[in-house]
């Protein structure tokens, strides 16, 4: 038996856009700045941080996605006090990288729906209980048996 569970994500993103080009962000420059910027921001380093970068002048986007809003909220504290402007975000992510923007700093929540199946627990516990209402009606009916047999017995004449 399923049901469906709807679970949030918060995710802290940070964007800004940045010299270069798109061509010039490989995946070996992304994981660089991702660990530049969760240094920078005290990040746990096993946190996953995602870079994604798209054409319009080269714009960065730093994501940082749990299912815990208090470590979200932290990143965002950390962010909101540490990328004030363009200058500390290029001096947060080194000599390296050119940072031509002030960055934003958003935050968002969105639901992912999982379907649950119920736990053993929970069927066994509904066997039981059926079991056990199973066994209530028949010791009703073996109740109501034998009080008709002793009120038979007891307006029965002898011959």
């Amino acid at each position: 038996m399923l049901f469906r569970s709807a679970i949030p994500e918060y995710e802290a993103k940070i964007g800004m856009a940045m010299g270069g080009t798109v061509e010039t962000w490989t995946d070996e420059r992304k994981a660089e700045a991702a660990t530049a910027m969760k240094a920078g921001l005290g990040m746990d380093p096993l946190q996953n941080m995602t870079v994604s970068i798209t054409a319009g002048s080269v714009n960065a986007d730093f994501a940082f996605v749990s299912e815990d809003a208090t470590a979200v909220d932290a990143v965002m504290e950390s962010a909101s006090a540490t990328l004030t402007d363009a200058t500390a975000v290029g001096n947060l992510l080194g000599v390296n990288f050119e940072v031509l923007s002030t960055p934003t700093i958003t935050k968002s929540v969105t639901y992912k729906t999982e379907e649950v199946a119920l736990g053993v627990t929970i069927l066994t516990l509904i066997i039981i209980g059926a079991l056990c209402l199973v066994g209530c009606i028949v010791l009703g009916i073996v109740r109501v048996m034998r009080r008709r047999r002793a009120k038979a017995k007891a307006t029965t004449y002898p011959a």
